[in-house]
């Protein structure tokens, strides 16, 4: 599903700035819940991290309409773990 390649490529985007040099990431786990559908307009993500430890990180992505309405929300949680 496209939704889900684009939570997974947000989180992936948000990873990128905890990483040091020569490390490497991967999608351990990705869980999402879906507010409501959308069936028309741009969709907008936004990443935060909710957990950071030396190996794994915890990530929420929060994707709506452009105009934002929280009805058309689809909130992922993505776990990723880095690799040295």
């Amino acid at each position: 599903m496209p939704w889900a390649r684009f939570g997974d490529t947000t989180a992936a985007w948000a990873t990128f700035s905890a990483l040091g040099e020569g490390e490497a990431f991967t999608t351990i786990e990705f869980k999402a819940n879906f507010i409501a559908g959308v069936t028309q307009g741009r969709l907008r993500a936004e990443a935060w991290t909710v957990h950071q430890g030396r190996r794994t990180m915890v990530l929420e992505v929060r994707i709506t309409t452009d105009d934002e309405t929280t009805s058309s929300a689809i909130l992922a949680r993505n776990s990723r773990v880095g690799m040295r």
